[in-house]
């Protein structure tokens, strides 16, 4: 009997919170984050390492919180300007296509399935497309002005 009362509850529960979280998590996901719809309205698709250039590029978040440097060498340096912490990595594109950056004080490397989008606003942002993710918006330096 207890079984069959805990089973119920687990049930119900689990079907409660998977109708609500499907009610609001497919409508954010087709109309804010799905990659289709971005390129629909107009959005552009890069590899980050397609963007670096002769010289370098720098990630600048439009709400000044960070600055992301990607250089030539495939040195990556991340900057949160709050807190003033400097993270630096080494980067590279494995065989799959994907970015992958090593965190030089862990040796740690993490790759991922992300692209930079450049939006129909102008504004660039990361795009998981494994998560189906919109990272927060950037704007784009050429070269490293911030001296990373």
């Amino acid at each position: 009997m207890f079984r069959v009362i805990l089973s119920l509850t687990l049930s119900t529960a689990l079907l409660l919170s998977s109708s609500c979280a499907t009610t609001s998590a497919e409508s954010n996901l087709d109309v804010l984050t799905n990659l289709d719809v971005l390129i629909r309205d107009g959005a552009k698709i890069f590899n980050p390492s397609n963007l670096i250039g002769a010289s370098g590029v720098t990630f600048v978040a439009t709400d000044g919180s960070w600055s992301n440097y990607l250089g030539t060498d495939s040195r990556k340096v991340v900057k949160e300007n709050k807190t003033g912490v400097i993270n630096e990595f080494t980067w590279r594109v494995n065989d799959a296509g994907q970015f992958c950056e090593k965190l030089l004080a862990t040796e740690k490397e993490f790759c991922d399935n992300s692209v930079v989008i450049k939006e129909a606003n102008g504004f660039y942002s990361n795009y998981n497309k494994q998560e189906k993710k919109l990272g927060l918006p950037f704007t784009i330096v050429t070269g490293n002005p911030e001296r990373l």
